[in-house]
């Protein structure tokens, strides 16, 4: 049974509400990418305006982390995730509702604001239920629901887009989220009646709650751990898995000369993709003696690959071009697996999973606001072959930096008894 339950059916009943809570936020969150093809055609913007409502969105959702990191380890994450996917609906129903740009802007960048401490707060429950030999399934599993998130998101889009128009997708993704929130509170509410007595539970300690030293801040653990030159390869991750992922069916478009339905529909493999690199990462991690950023240095490296074979193979090719989008895009969950969940279940013993998951998601989606305005611009003045070249040297860069940060976080994880 998970340490924090005294119930194994109460475990279950977590692992999948946090599936369903990411495949609807997928549709919440990723609705506007999946969309933006229709949104270009239908709404007087152009691609600079257009990338520059995700970019609030990805910076809003870094400065959420930020804030969730903080909260998340000193507030229950019951009610943290239950106001963020209320306000995260809300926030959907405005944005379809609004006719200025002004408020399109700001819906979506309270959209980013309240998805920010989710992912802080799941890290911080996984940690509280399931001892450390067990957290690596649950894990799995919400890294692939947010994978198949974003396919849903695709798959919905193409469908209600060629149904009804875009606006038809935002209401379907506010109304799903309000009527989730009631779902996860309920649900949850009944899971917290199985919980272990405070005296035997690993949610009563430290490690699960309040940090074991205060001095031991999530800036200070990453450089004891020699993670200091993670947040570069982060945000060169978030510039890749979020800039692949909003721009993907865009460029297939424009490039192919194909309808935005079908533009939309192909970047529905990327996410079957991404759940095979999160399998392909966490084998290739076992293999690596269990060193999570040499086998991100590996994925990266794929990655830049992939890229390369885009950019030599532009407009030959949509099979082969959707290929290269969905490679790059496993390797980035195949990272992300690697990085931004399994690095911070190892700080679980000191306290500080929910500070480190924040720090370390608000990095990568610095990089991913910076890359759908950057792309956006870096389109419209040069075109998709120097996009594609960024992507190549960003790969490049990420994998170099986890090359020589891999060294020291093994000898971290040696000296603290770390698995």
């Amino acid at each position: 049974m998970p340490a924090g339950l005294k119930s194994k059916r109460a475990g279950g009943v977590v692992v999948v509400m946090c599936v369903l809570l990411y495949l609807v936020l997928g549709l919440a969150r990723y609705d506007y990418g999946a969309c933006l093809s229709a949104i270009l055609s239908g709404e007087s913007m152009d691609k600079g305006q257009a990338g520059f409502l995700s970019t609030v969105n990805f910076l809003s959702y870094a400065a959420g982390n930020a804030l969730g990191g903080f909260l998340a380890d000193r507030v229950r994450p019951r009610r943290l995730i239950f106001t963020a996917v209320l306000l995260t609906g809300l926030s959907n129903l405005v944005f379809l509702a609004a006719s200025s740009y002004t408020v399109m802007a700001t819906a979506w960048g309270l959209n980013g604001l309240a998805q920010g401490p989710i992912f802080c707060s799941v890290m911080r429950l996984l940690n509280d239920l399931f001892p450390p030999e067990r957290v690596t399934g649950p894990s799995i599993a919400v890294q692939c629901a947010f994978a198949l998130g974003l396919s849903v998101a695709y798959a919905v889009a193409a469908f209600l887009t060629q149904l009804s128009g875009w606006r038809a997708v935002f209401l379907c993704a506010g109304i799903c989220s309000l009527v989730f929130a009631l779902l996860w509170q309920g649900s949850m509410r009944w899971v917290e009646t199985f919980r272990n007595s405070p005296a035997g539970s690993r949610a009563a300690s430290p490690a699960a709650g309040q940090p074991e030293d205060a001095s031991l801040t999530a800036p200070r653990l990453l450089w004891q751990a020699g993670l200091a030159a993670l947040p570069l390869a982060l945000a060169a991750e978030g510039v890749l898995r979020d800039g692949v992922s909003t721009w993907g069916p865009t460029y297939v478009g424009e490039v192919f000369a194909v309808g935005s339905a079908l533009a939309i529909a192909s970047n529905t493999v990327v996410p079957f993709a991404s759940v095979a690199g999160i399998f392909a990462a966490n084998r290739l991690k076992s293999r690596l003696g269990g060193n999570e950023l040499t086998c991100a240095a590996v994925t990266f490296t794929v990655s830049a690959a992939a890229m390369g074979v885009l950019l030599t193979t532009a407009g030959w090719n949509l099979p082969l071009s959707v290929s290269m989008l969905a490679v790059s895009a496993g390797c980035m969950a195949g990272a992300n697996a690697m990085l931004i969940n399994a690095v911070p279940l190892q700080f679980g013993r000191f306290g500080r999973t929910g500070a480190v998951s924040g720090l370390l998601n608000t990095m990568v989606y610095a990089g991913s606001g910076a890359s759908t305005y950057g792309i956006g611009i870096i389109v419209s003045a040069l075109g998709w072959s120097t996009a594609n070249l960024c992507w190549l040297a960003l790969a490049g860069l990420a994998a170099l930096c986890c090359i020589l940060t891999a060294p020291r976080w093994r000898r971290f994880k040696e000296d603290n008894g770390l698995t």
